[in-house]
Formats: C-alpha cells, sequence, structure tokens
C-alpha cells in the first residue's frame, strides 16, 4: 500500500471477558469500530518507548552528581501514559454512529469502562484503557449525502502498550481502509 493510500486505519477495541470475577484478555471481544460505527483511526500518537517513572535520588550538596535507586535486574518501570486519538467517522448516520461510540467507550452502554485497544497500523496493543475526555474540536463537513466528521478522545493507558503476534483475535482483524474503500 503506498503511503498515499495508508490515510486511515482500522483501530480495534477490546472488551475484557470476566470468569471468576476476573477480568480475561486472552479471549477478549472484538468492537471493530469501522464495521459497527464507520468510524476510523486518524492519528494514534502513542510514544512507543514511553516515558520512565521517577527514579529515587539524592542530590548530596557536598558530592558531585545524585545518587540514585534502580532495583536489580528489573526492567525501569514506565509512567502510564495518556493519549488523543483522532477518528473519522463517514456515514449518513454519522451524529447517530459517533454518539453510540461515546456510549461505548464511556461503558454507558453496559459493556463497561476498562477496554483494550488493538491497532493495525503499529501492531501495538493495550490492555486497562480508560476514557478521559472526549474534545470538543470537531470537523463536520457533508459530502454525498454522507457527514464527514473528525473528532478526538483521550484516553489512559494504564500500562504500556506492547506488540502483540500471536494473540487468539489477531486472525479475526483487518488492516488498513484505503480512501477509496470509505463510500
Amino acid at each position: 500500500m503506498s503511503k498515499k493510500e495508508r490515510f486511515f486505519y482500522r483501530f480495534y477495541f477490546l472488551e475484557p471477558i470476566v470468569v471468576d470475577n476476573k477480568l480475561d484478555w486472552s479471549n477478549p471481544i472484538i468492537h471493530d469500530i469501522y464495521k459497527k460505527w464507520d468510524i476510523v483511526c486518524k492519528s494514534f500518537p502513542y510514544n512507543i518507548m514511553g516515558e520512565a517513572k521517577d527514579i529515587p535520588i539524592t542530590d548530596w550538596l557536598d558530592e558531585d552528581g545524585v545518587e540514585f535507586y534502580i532495583p536489580s535486574n528489573i526492567p525501569l518501570p514506565l509512567k502510564s501514559q495518556t493519549v488523543n486519538i483522532e477518528f473519522v467517522c463517514y456515514s449518513a448516520n454519522a451524529r447517530d454512529n459517533v454518539r453510540s461510540f461515546i456510549r461505548f467507550i464511556t461503558g454507558r452502554d453496559g459493556s463497561g469502562s476498562l477496554l483494550g485497544i488493538y491497532d493495525t497500523y503499529t501492531g501495538l496493543s493495550g490492555f486497562n484503557v480508560i476514557y478521559n475526555k472526549f474534545s470538543n474540536d470537531i470537523y463536520k463537513k457533508v459530502k454525498n449525502d454522507k457527514d464527514i466528521i473528525t473528532f478526538k478522545v483521550e484516553f489512559t493507558f494504564t500500562r504500556p502498550m506492547n506488540t502483540i503476534d500471536n494473540a487468539s483475535f489477531l486472525d479475526k482483524t483487518i488492516d488498513d481502509v484505503k480512501l477509496s474503500d470509505l463510500k
């Protein structure tokens, strides 16, 4: 796929299954936002490296530099990350689709408020994702009797995202959506 064609891509929300009152992410319910709400992802500015948590330091006045403590033999812990994801809805029912999507990501549709996210473009997946806010920066345009609505949603990723290569749900996902597919 050429760079010009790769403008939008599919984005999946994952809903955990509850087993014995515990969340099970091994075989989640998959919500394809393109099939369900005619919504695609335009921008997903996730920092793949993340930001390290503040490590304890002591800055002695009578010594150069600082003294720090990092537990041995463990990876450096990372902070949670807040990400503003930009979406586009192109549909004759765009207003209703966006409203339904908002009800879903806030858990007001009964699905629960803890989400997972799988991004087909980067191959990253994050679990325990929480909705923060919907941006009022909405753009609407009418084209061919359909509305085009762009909007941003802020989420907190409570844990760093990981690349998943062999998750059981990957065979149920489709990669990109070309501009020509949005008809």
